[in-house]
């Protein structure tokens, strides 16, 4: 009976986390400027609508439609107080036709280390995601996705502002 009752706990512990998490002592207050990249897509999956490039144009426009300065990654050492926004795909092709996905979007902020700003780590202060699966010809849906994950981020960052 005990087994039991641990086997449902541990079935019902991912429906009790939340859907967001904002973790660590930074937040997204007076941000304005964010980064973007783009992990984990590889070359033999992206599509004319589906690749690095799309996805970033679509979530750099929907940031910048929402007010936020958009950069690239190598101009963030200019932009201190920027958020670097990763977007994680995991695409896994089942022998079934179709593609496991994770999904993750993820905001990281710096946390200085010293008095003069130089030194400094990075902290994550926002993330959301979803797993599921999609059909081959429907990967460009996961463009959707991402711009829903981009609109919960705005929301929160919203929210703090």
């Amino acid at each position: 009976m005990r087994d039991l009752r641990i086997i449902v706990l541990l079935l019902l512990l991912p429906l009790a986390a939340p859907a967001a998490a904002q973790d660590g002592g930074a937040s997204l207050r007076g941000v304005d400027t964010v980064a973007i990249s783009i992990q984990g897509l590889d070359h033999d999956v992206a599509t004319r609508d589906f690749n690095r490039r799309e996805l970033r144009r679509l979530l750099a426009g929907r940031l910048a439609d929402a007010g936020l300065h958009v950069i690239d990654d190598g101009d963030l050492d200019a932009h201190p107080g920027a958020v670097h926004l990763t977007l994680d795909l995991n695409l896994i092709r089942s022998p079934y036709y179709f593609f496991l996905y994770g999904i993750n979007l993820s905001a990281r902020q710096r946390l200085p280390l010293d008095r003069d700003n130089r030194a400094y780590t990075t902290i994550k202060t926002w993330s959301d995601g979803q797993n599921g699966m999609v059909l081959p010809r429907d990967l460009d849906s996961l463009n959707d996705l991402s711009l829903k994950l981009a609109d919960r981020f705005i929301r929160e960052y919203r929210k703090q502002n």
